[in-house]
C-alpha cells in the first residue's frame, strides 16, 4: 500500500467513524445531524474521486481525455475541501444561534471561489495557472477552517462565559497551519485530507463535550457544568445567587407544561442577557437557577433586583397561556394565577480565606435557605 493510499484510507476511516457517531448521537437535533452527515459524505466522495484520478494519472497519463478527468478530480477536491468546515460550522453553530459576524463574508467568498475554480477548469486554464490555483485553494481552506474555529471560540464564550482562549483550540489551529504550510511548500506531500478529517473530528468531539454541559430546553449551563465548575472555585472569592420562580408548579398545573416551558425559556433568555457580563448562569433544577459572580454582595443585590424588576415587566403570565386554555378556563385561571411572574432569590458570599465562609457547599446551602425564606415570606403576604 502506497503512502498516498494509506493516508487517504485513514482519512476515509475517520469520516466513516464520524458518520456513525453522528447517526447514533441523540444530543444533536435532526437538522444538525443532516448537515454533519452531508459534510462527512462530501469528504468521502471527494477522497474517492481523487483516488480515481490518482490511479488514472499513473495508468493512463498518455491519454488526453483521461488527463482531463484527472484534472477534474483535482478540481473537485479544490472545491470540496474549503466547503467542509463551512458546512460543519453551519450545521453545529447555526443551530445554537452562535454563528459569528463573518458568516456572510465567508459565504460570499466561497461562492466567488467556486465560480473562479470551475471557470478555470472549463476554460482549460488550470494547467497554465495550476500553482496559483493550488495556493488559493490552500489559503481558502485555512481561511474557512479559521472561521469554523472562531465560531467554536464564540460558542465557548457564549455558553461558558469564558474570555480566555482554550488551549485545545489553539493547538489544533497551529497543527493545521503548519501542515498546510508544508503542503504549499511541497505539493507532492498529500495529507490535506487527513488534516481535514482530523480537524473535523476534533471540532465534533469538542462541540459534543460542550453540549453535555448545556441544558436542552433553556440553553443555559446545566447542573453537570455547575458541579464541574465548583471544583475550580476552591481558591477564588465569589458570590452565589440562587433564584427560583414563584408558583411555577401552579402555572404548570393550571396552564400546562407548554406554557411553563415557554416561561422558562424567556426567563432564561432574560437571565442570560442580564448576568452574562457579570458571571456564569446555570439551570440547576426545574425552575431553579444559580448564578456565580465575582462581585461583592451589595453589587450583586442591586444587579439581581434589576433583573427581578425586568422579569416582572416583561413576563406577563396570561400572554403565555395557550388559546385552548383561554377559551375554556380564562376566568378561573386569572383568579388563581398572579398577573406577573415573580422570582425569589438568596445570596451568599464565598471566601476561602474566611473562617465562616470557606466551605462552598455551606455557602450554597445558605443562599438556598435565604431564597426559601423570601419565598415563604412572599406567600404569606
Amino acid at each position: 500500500m502506497s503512502y498516498y493510499t494509506m493516508i487517504n484510507f485513514l482519512a476515509v476511516s475517520i469520516f466513516i467513524i464520524l458518520l456513525i457517531m453522528v447517526s447514533s448521537n441523540g444530543k444533536f437535533n435532526k437538522r444538525a445531524r443532516k448537515g454533519l452527515k452531508f459534510a462527512f459524505l462530501l469528504g468521502i466522495l471527494g477522497i474517492a474521486g481523487e483516488w480515481v484520478g490518482y490511479i488514472l494519472q499513473i495508468e493512463l497519463v498518455n491519454y488526453k481525455r483521461m488527463q482531463s478527468i484527472v484534472i477534474l478530480t483535482k478540481i473537485v477536491k479544490f472545491c470540496i475541501i474549503p466547503l467542509m468546515p463551512f458546512f460543519i460550522s453551519n450545521a453545529i453553530f447555526e443551530i445554537e444561534g452562535t454563528l459569528g459576524k463573518w458568516y456572510k463574508y465567508i459565504k460570499n467568498y466561497l461562492i466567488l471561489y467556486e465560480i473562479v475554480i470551475w471557470l478555470a477548469f472549463f476554460m482549460y486554464k488550470v494547467n497554465e495557472y495550476y500553482s496559483i490555483v493550488y495556493i488559493v485553494y490552500n489559503i481558502s481552506f485555512v481561511l474557512v477552517t479559521m472561521y469554523m474555529f472562531s465560531n467554536a471560540f464564540y460558542f465557548c464564550k457564549y455558553y461558558k462565559n469564558k474570555e480566555e482562549i482554550e488551549i485545545e483550540l489553539v493547538t489544533i489551529i497551529i497543527f493545521i497551519v503548519i501542515f498546510i504550510f508544508l503542503q504549499i511548500l511541497n505539493p507532492q506531500i498529500e495529507f490535506i485530507w487527513i488534516v481535514t478529517a482530523s480537524s473535523d473530528m476534533f471540532i465534533y468531539i469538542y462541540y459534543y463535550e460542550l453540549i453535555q454541559g448545556i441544558d436542552g430546553l433553556t440553553a443555559l449551563l446545566n447542573r453537570r457544568s455547575f458541579n464541574n465548575y465548583k471544583s475550580d472555585l476552591e481558591d477564588e472569592k465569589c458570590t452565589i445567587i440562587i433564584l427560583d420562580i414563584n408558583d411555577f408548579k401552579k402555572i404548570n398545573d393550571l396552564c400546562g407544561h407548554v406554557c411553563g416551558d415557554k416561561i422558562l425559556i424567556d426567563v432564561s433568555r432574560l437571565m442570560k442577557e442580564h448576568y452574562q457580563k457579570y458571571g456564569r448562569v446555570y439551570r440547576t433544577g426545574g425552575d431553579e437557577f444559580t448564578v456565580i459572580m465575582e462581585r461583592k454582595l451589595d453589587d450583586v443585590k442591586e444587579i439581581t433586583e434589576k433583573f427581578i424588576k425586568k422579569v416582572e415587566e416583561k413576563v406577563i403570565i396570561k400572554n403565555y397561556i395557550e388559546q385552548d386554555y383561554i377559551m375554556e378556563n380564562i376566568e378561573k385561571l386569572l383568579e388563581e394565577l398572579p398577573e406577573v411572574l415573580s422570582i425569589s432569590y438568596g445570596i451568599s458570599r464565598y471566601d476561602p480565606a474566611s473562617k465562616e465562609k470557606h466551605d462552598l457547599e455551606q455557602v450554597i446551602k445558605e443562599a438556598d435557605k435565604e431564597m426559601y425564606y423570601y419565598k415563604r415570606k412572599k406567600k404569606s403576604k
